[in-house]
């Protein structure tokens, strides 16, 4: 009797031992989650979680930004392929022709396709763009983009060997000077930013209860998280506002990026003292809390919030997993009126539904249902599989996605009205076939504010142009040459 106890004790004991053990592989992070949620008070918790996962996202943001830098190559292909049903539709419209100024019979019915395609390619802190539209695979017209220390270049091969510089000012204010400081940003810049910011609204929380299983009803779904759930007096949610503030203004980072730093900095100082002033006013009562509740799942992850204003604002937003399925809620409200309200749910099969409501005021609401079957990730980035939406009583609109090893691949049937135009086409990859070559800006030409279009090119020369370019959407010769004519008049006049 004694050896069957202890074998079965043992049996006991192995078993546990395993599902243990099977746990904490599956989820690494239920053991320490687990021990620091049951041994920690309900303060240390709540910082030990958004410390482990402000890390943790911005650890993420600088990887991808990291992976977004290295990408040394990319190309996006937008494309329609009109039927014959919708190119009799367009014909049949004079309004068209009208609008236009010319019969546009002819372009419609020769065009079995058309794109757009785009090249780039970065190295060593230069960067190309190829763009080309063509018909019917035959080129149309196409324009070289380059960025050569910091200095924006474009050239249009046909019309012109040279390049054409449109240089960011020396003016501070000149917005092209913030797009420059935002895209030298090193990833470690992203990632502290990230990490400063975030702590901002979470380090002095206090009034922290931590409810250890919680039901959370997320699309059609119910997930047990554990809540956190913190109270924020208005006074001390205004003075959270007021370090902000001063933590931007005192940012090399964010000031840099500012196209007027003076001006920006005289703002957050007008709105640091409307905010003190504001603040002086605000109850530091419980009463007239705003509550704020975290979910967190086993492992310790930050699974959603919900934030509560009282009449003013409240927000939810969480996504979770339960039994193969996957799901995911926002909901909005202000003054207890709605905002949107979007919720998913999938199987593992990729199966399932994302609808919603955006509402504009209390009386309308714009309702949408997304229909989705087969959606699989490849390759950890494209997507397969296919969806059909749904806009109130609009025609639907089905989209199938797929992928070939580099490329993600989009097609959607273009459908109005019971009529077919014919299928947009998107395929975007992160390889590209065009040949770049280093572009010679040594005798560029300087769009300044003395600049002409006749330093770049003459009159002459761009009505042959654009004459070329009407003549190969389809345009009959004498109708190509008068429309070049009166656009290349038009330009050199008005400059």
């Amino acid at each position: 009797m004694k050896k069957a106890i202890g074998i079965a004790a043992a049996v006991v004991v192995l078993a546990a031992g395993g599902t243990v053990g099977w746990a904490a592989f599956a989820y690494p992070g239920l053991i320490p989650n687990q021990i620091k949620m049951r041994t920690s008070s309900p303060e240390d918790y709540f910082h030990w979680v958004y410390d482990r996962n402000i890390e943790q996202w911005a650890s993420g943001a600088e990887e991808a930004q990291e992976q977004q830098r290295s990408a040394s190559e990319a190309s996006l292909v937008v494309s329609l392929e009109p039927t014959e049903e919708g190119k009799k539709k367009l014909t049949e419209d004079d309004s068209l022709s009208l609008s236009s100024g010319f019969d546009i019979s002819d372009m419609v019915n020769s065009c079995d396709s058309i794109s757009l395609r785009a090249d780039i390619a970065n190295e060593n802190n230069l960067a190309n763009t190829h763009i080309a539209l063509n018909k019917n695979d035959q080129l149309i017209t196409e324009l070289n983009m380059a960025s050569v220390d910091n200095t924006q270049y474009v050239c249009i091969p046909e019309l012109s060997s040279r390049w054409l510089g449109l240089s960011a000012s020396a003016d501070s204010s000149d917005p092209m000077n913030a797009l420059n400081s935002a895209a030298a940003l090193r990833t470690t810049d992203v990632s502290k930013s990230i990490q400063k910011y975030a702590t901002l609204f979470t380090k002095n929380a206090t009034n922290i209860e931590v409810d250890k299983s919680t039901p959370v009803y997320i699309g059609d779904m119910t997930v047990n998280y554990t809540a956190l759930n913190v109270k924020t007096t208005p006074k001390q949610f205004y003075q959270t506002l007021l370090k902000l503030i001063d933590t931007i203004a005192n940012d090399d980072t964010i000031m840099s990026m500012a196209p007027d730093p003076d001006d920006f900095s005289l703002t957050l100082s007008e709105y640091s003292e409307m905010l003190e002033e504001y603040a002086d006013y605000m109850p530091d009562s419980l009463s007239n809390a705003i509550e704020t509740t975290t979910y967190v799942d086993m492992t310790g992850n930050i699974c959603g919030i919900s934030v509560d204003l009282k009449d003013t604002i409240s927000f939810f937003f969480a996504m979770g997993a339960s039994k193969g399925q996957f799901g995911m809620e926002l909901r909005m409200t202000s003054a207890k009126v709605n905002v949107v309200s979007i919720k998913a749910n999938l199987d593992k099969s990729g199966n399932g539904s994302i609808s919603g409501n955006i509402y504009q005021d209390s009386d309308s609401r714009l309702t949408f249902k997304i229909n989705c079957s087969d959606m699989k990730v490849t390759n950890d980035k494209y997507l397969t599989g296919h969806m059909e939406m749904v806009v109130e009583d609009n025609d639907p609109m089905a989209i199938d996605l797929s992928s070939d090893e580099h490329v993600q691949k989009a097609s959607y049937q273009l459908k109005f009205d019971g009529v077919n135009y014919g299928t947009l086409n998107m395929e975007f990859s992160d390889k590209s076939d065009y040949k770049f070559e280093k572009p010679d800006t040594s005798n560029a030409i300087m769009a300044d504010e003395n600049f002409k279009p006749a330093d770049y090119a003459s009159q002459d020369e761009m009505t042959a142009y654009l004459e070329k370019v009407f003549q190969r959407i389809g345009m009959a010769d004498a109708e190509a040459k008068n429309t070049a004519s009166s656009f290349g008049s038009l330009l050199y006049m008005m400059s």
